[in-house]
């Protein structure tokens, strides 16, 4: 909690609101810059209400419209809080791309003219960072620990070691792609594998700088993984980060998944496999223990390997899974349910008490046993620290194993994951592939965070202030607040400045089918035809599934080809940096272009995308003119986690569908069309190829959920080979039911 005096209190909130204003420091300061000052009213409200919930040690939800400029509405207050108070203040925002903003571009500008000595730190997980003592380690040790495409990769590192500044995956350039996770995993920072002080590299630790700096800093940002890592540690009294007088979450609509994802527990094959092969890998005769000469624990090793094989083998069985959850298989009744997933992974949820054959915890306690009597008679002071992390990590494993298969709380829902790929299979004796693929994992997550977050987060923090483009379901942040447990919370709506209906059409292709009719997929051909080609590419194509997302984009390969759009989608090898990057790239306009070009064109790309280019995706300007949403984003009701939250609505007498199902569908909507508009000169088109939004009564709430901009539907008939798609369009008067 900050404590503020009454000076103090009125000194802030006289020098934020003085900042924003005309001729005011913000105002000084874009003098010298190519951008004018202009002052945004909006900005300064949401600016000075941050302000007061600081100094008041006040709770404060902000729905902060695009272009209102947010991040400098809370970080100056934040700033002012910090120096004025001698406190601490943490940011934490859910990308990466936010907090590189925050940390590379916002705060240097503001650290020159806001004044005083503010320290500043980026705050990241241990795993990121370089271990110099591991990575001799594993450098004197490679030919028993790597094969040779690993022992390449090990070279590369050792060299980027000895020029990297902050010794953090991060700092691998765009053109030094970033290493191989099993290699990195062999050399990174780790809690049990840690020497301190006694280690020779302690002076020149990458981590231990890090936490230096971030125990000596006034202001700290973070990613939303990081904060709730730490929460769940501090339970046990092992917080990882230091102590910090308030909090500023923006991103804030991802708190309840992250939170979810952090308080449940996950056991994955893939996961228990790598522990392993830190040991002993049977298949390349590679690992710890041949280098160490432990030949008998290495064949226990092997008889684990065995031994975690049988059990997912078993547990895929017991549900009638084949690696990609067939479903032509036959499902034994109450054991689960399959789910239809609309993303990349299969999940089946697991209904009572795991009960399978295998001794898979019990072998791997006889495995850490041998380890830790290794341990006890080596004499090597980083070796044992080896050990002690792989002792550690295995006590996880096991206790993790004991958990599922205990009678499951029924505040906690359960299922079992396909990673994605091919199954992994055990080979002949002891041989295996390297890297096998498709594995599976036994997930668990809270149903309900509300009371997980009142105890951790809210009565831990004060004041917290939590901002987004996207956190009101009509016209109120209930919703939001119901979902976190942000009961005793202020909460402030600012729009935004833009002209939206002078920025933005939206458009509504009225004749497609339903979106479950057989014919769907093909009418989104047509219509992602038409309206890529009225955009000249320079569109998004937002999905909620990947198959249909593939399926159109195969059709459209010759139509791509034709209009010499480039074509980017999702899963097809690029990761999202790397396609957004090349969507970017791809668009060259016109007055870039030189006049005797003879191919010069202002055609440019089409990028297909799931849910993560729904949100925290930013293109400003002529790049990005078209956003096309496909279905409205329900989420898949037979998604483990979503119903076990509408059974329990139902089950306590709610409406599932309004109270929860209709609201997260529309935050999430709105996040899609917020790809759009990102500056004040930005112009585009919306298109929504559901239906459903003017046929539904349930598609008005939509509408009503976007900004005030004309809406035209559109009716596009069957695209006939050969031709062009034909338009027959009629105006709206105004919204559906508004």
């Amino acid at each position: 909690m900050i404590a503020i005096s009454e000076n103090n209190s009125d000194s802030i909130r006289k020098r934020v609101a003085g900042f924003f204003e005309n001729g005011g420091t913000l105002d000084k300061a874009c003098a010298a810059t190519p951008f004018p000052f202009e002052v945004r009213p909006q900005q300064q409200q949401m600016a000075e209400e941050v302000a007061k919930a600081l100094v008041e040690s006040e709770h404060l939800a902000v729905e902060a419209g695009t272009g209102i400029g947010k991040t400098f509405a809370y970080l100056i207050p934040a700033m002012l809080a910090a120096l004025e108070n001698s406190t601490r203040v943490a940011v934490s925002t859910h990308t990466i791309n936010l907090q590189e903003q925050i940390i590379f571009k916002d705060l240097p500008f503001l650290l020159e003219h806001i004044g005083g000595d503010l320290k500043v730190a980026l705050c990241k997980g241990r795993r990121n960072y370089l271990c110099r003592r591991r990575l001799e380690s594993a450098n004197l040790m490679s030919g028993d620990l790597f094969n040779k495409g690993a022992e390449k990769e090990l070279a590369r590192i050792r060299h980027w070691a000895e020029k990297t500044d902050d010794g953090s995956l991060s700092d691998f350039s765009e053109d030094d792609t970033q290493p191989a996770m099993a290699v990195w995993r062999q050399v990174c920072s780790e809690h049990d594998n840690c020497l301190g002080k006694k280690c020779h590299y302690y002076a020149r630790c990458f981590l231990m700088k890090a936490r230096s700096e971030a125990f000596n800093a006034n202001l700290l940002v973070l990613n939303h993984h990081l904060l709730f890592s730490d929460l769940a540690m501090r339970q046990t009294g092992n917080g990882i980060l230091p102590d910090c007088g308030a909090l500023i979450i923006d991103e804030a609509h991802n708190i309840e998944d992250v939170a979810g994802e952090h308080l449940g527990l996950r056991l994955s094959q893939g996961g228990i496999q790598h522990w392993l092969r830190r040991l002993y890998t049977p298949a390349g005769g590679k690992g710890l223990l041949m280098a160490l000469k432990e030949f008998q624990i290495a064949d226990e090793t092997a008889r684990t390997w065995d031994a975690v094989d049988h059990f997912f083998i078993e547990l895929s069985g017991l549900y009638a899974v084949d690696g990609v959850f067939d479903d032509k298989a036959p499902l034994p009744k109450s054991r689960g349910k399959r789910d239809k997933s609309c993303g990349a992974r299969d999940k089946l949820t697991i209904k009572g008490r795991l009960e399978l054959k295998s001794m898979l915890a019990e072998q791997v306690a006889v495995l850490v046993g041998h380890i830790q009597k290794l341990h006890e008679d080596i004499q090597d002071e980083a070796v044992k620290t080896e050990l002690k992390a792989i002792i550690a990590r295995g006590d996880e494993i096991r206790q993790a194993i004991e958990f599922f298969r205990k009678e499951p709380d029924p505040n906690f829902v359960y299922w079992i994951e396909n990673e994605g790929g091919a199954p992994a299979k055990p080979a002949e004796g002891h041989g295996r592939p390297r890297e096998a693929r498709g594995r599976l994992a036994l997930v668990s997550a809270p149903i309900d965070v509300t009371p997980l977050l009142k105890d951790m987060l809210f009565n831990a923090y004060s004041p917290i202030v939590m901002t987004s483009a996207t956190l009101s379901v009509g016209g109120s942040l209930a919703y939001f607040r119901g979902r976190i447990g942000a009961e005793n919370c202020r909460e402030l709506i600012v729009d935004s400045p833009f002209n939206y209906d002078r920025q933005m059409k939206v458009y509504i292709a009225a004749d497609m089918p339903d979106p479950n009719d057989a014919k769907f997929p093909e009418a989104v051909s047509n219509a992602v035809a038409y309206f890529a080609r009225q955009s000249r590419g320079r569109a998004f194509v937002l999905f909620t599934n990947a198959e249909l997302m593939r399926k159109v984009a195969a059709s459209l390969e010759s139509f791509f080809a034709e209009e010499g759009l480039t074509a980017l989608i999702q899963g097809e090898g690029l990761p999202r940096h790397a396609m957004l990057k090349k969507f970017k790239a791809a668009y060259n306009p016109p007055e870039m272009q030189h006049e005797n070009d003879q191919t010069k064109t202002d055609k440019a790309a089409v990028l297909f995308g799931l849910d993560s280019f729904w949100m925290g995706v930013d293109v400003p300007g002529e790049a990005l003119s078209n956003v096309i949403i496909v279905r409205l984003p329900f989420a898949v009701p037979d998604e483990p986690l979503i119903k076990a939250r509408v059974d329990r609505i139902t089950a306590s007498g709610g409406d599932a569908f309004h109270e929860y199902s209709l609201p997260q569908a529309i935050l999430k909507f709105r996040q899609g069309v917020g790809r759009l508009i990102r500056t004040t000169t930005d112009e585009g088109m919306i298109v929504i190829l559901d239906s459903r939004i003017i046929t539904r009564r349930y598609g008005k709430h939509f509408l009503q959920a976007i900004p005030e901009c004309p809406i035209e539907q559109v009716h596009i008939r069957d695209q006939i080979p050969g031709q062009d798609a034909c338009p027959n369009s009629t105006r709206d008067s105004g919204r559906p039911g508004v």
